[in-house]
């Protein structure tokens, strides 16, 4: 049956229900990435249905436009190796030509043609002509949902048998950049982290994922308990620098301030401060330690919790994007700390 084909990239695994895919496929959209993974995912796809390996050529637009007879020689082209072909027309144009559009109708070949573009308005011929004609398919590409991110960190960590809180994932999803491709590796790099043990604590998340951040992350906590403005930003800096996202020096903070709450209540419940940290949950990391004894010591139990509302506060101004994070953070912190001493 002739059909007119189009979906969105989260639907893709649709379509690999059927024996094969079209010869012709447009992937498009402003995100890039999610672009890459998706003719990772039709390659991984194609290869899977094939006894042989796969050859993937690629082929810029600009060649291609200019001479639409070199396209057709390369669908028509065998591999030296018996090879199934894909090729891949890189940096596609908004517009297609219509001696392009004959050359490709005429092609002949068993070879799977990808072309890959950026983000296509709905005037585009090219978008118009993968979307209209029959027998095609166009996949347009945008930035996944958190609620897709997070089923896929879900399914990740229950498929390798982890145990896990809901705030863990969450957490996992904020703090890294929207891309299946970089969660699915950040992941990879949990799972060779945690090794044999199956119970996932917030401290793995940060020593796995945030590990080049870790010493600044300490000296950051140190910094705000002592109360020493200078040496807040001093580290903020350092972080943002090295591209720690946001949302993990926010929750590192937090959780800190959360550990403070709980040393103190323990105390004000009869124990000393060695027996208090012992009992934590999880149990306190080495290098934790000191930094958490200072603040036990120097903070009230008061004074810790409006810190730690200071951070939910925090949290809040910058998911509603009401300035940078960056300047969110150094301003809030800055001002808690003159406001509390």
């Amino acid at each position: 049956m002739k059909v007119t084909m189009k979906l969105i990239s989260s639907n893709i695994q649709s379509m690999f229900g059927n024996k094969a895919l079209p010869q012709l496929i447009l992937i498009y959209g402003p995100e890039e990435a999610e672009v890459n993974v998706s003719k990772q995912k039709i390659i991984r796809f194609l290869q899977k249905s094939e006894a042989e390996e796969i050859e993937v050529i690629n082929i810029p637009y600009a060649a291609v436009r200019e001479n639409p007879i070199a396209l057709r020689d390369e669908m028509a082209s065998l591999s030296l190796l018996n090879n199934k072909r894909v090729i891949v027309v890189t940096d596609a144009a908004t517009t297609i030509s219509k001696d392009l559009i004959e050359v490709i109708k005429r092609s002949k070949g068993s070879s799977t043609v990808i072309f890959i573009a950026g983000d296509l308005s709905k005037s585009s011929s090219m978008r118009k002509f993968f979307e209209e004609e029959i027998n095609i398919l166009a996949i347009a590409c945008y930035k996944p949902d958190q609620m897709r991110l997070k089923k896929m960190v879900r399914e990740y960590l229950d498929k390798e048998g982890f145990k896990y809180q809901n705030e863990i994932v969450d957490t996992i999803v904020e703090i890294l950049p929207a891309n299946e491709h970089i969660i699915r590796n950040e992941l990879n790099k949990l799972s060779i982290y945690l090794g044999q043990q199956k119970q996932i604590a917030y401290e793995d998340i940060i020593n796995a994922i945030g590990a080049n951040a870790e010493i600044s992350l300490d000296d950051l906590c140190a910094a705000l308990v002592a109360g020493n403005v200078n040496q807040v930003q001093k580290y903020l800096n350092s972080l943002q620098s090295a591209d720690v996202n946001f949302m993990l020096i926010i929750r590192v903070l937090a959780n800190f301030l959360v550990k403070v709450i709980k040393l103190k209540g323990l105390i004000e419940g009869g124990k000393n401060l060695e027996q208090a940290i012992f009992s934590l949950k999880p149990p306190v990391f080495f290098k934790q330690k000191d930094n958490l004894i200072t603040a036990a010591k120097k903070l009230s139990l008061d004074k810790a919790l409006s810190m730690f509302k200071t951070m939910v506060d925090i949290e809040l101004k910058c998911k509603k994007g009401l300035a940078q994070p960056e300047v969110i953070l150094n301003q809030e912190l800055s001002l808690n700390i003159r406001q509390n001493t």
